[in-house]
C-alpha cells in the first residue's frame, strides 16, 4: 500500500544520505494515505518550523497539493 512505498522512498534517501560525502539531517512528514491536507499540514512545518531546504514527495496528491507553494 502506500504506507509501504513511502517507507521504501524514506529508506533510499536515508542509505543515500549514509553514503554521501555530504550527508544532511532528513526531516520527514507522513502524509497517511496521499492526504492533500496532511501534506499541505506537513509542507507548512517542515518548511516555516523545520526550515528545510528540500522538499521530496512521494504521493501525487501530497506533490500536486504543494506544488504551487514550493519553489
Amino acid at each position: 500500500g502506500v504506507a509501504v512505498w513511502g517507507q521504501s522512498v524514506l529508506a533510499a534517501i536515508q542509505i543515500a544520505n549514509e553514503e554521501s560525502s555530504h550527508t544532511a539531517e532528513i526531516v520527514y512528514h507522513d502524509e497517511g494515505n496521499c492526504s492533500a491536507r496532511e501534506a499541505l499540514s506537513g509542507y507548512q512545518r517542515l518548511v516555516k518550523v523545520e526550515k528545510v531546504d528540500v522538499l521530496i514527495a512521494s504521493c501525487l496528491e501530497g506533490a500536486s497539493a504543494i506544488a504551487s507553494r514550493a519553489e
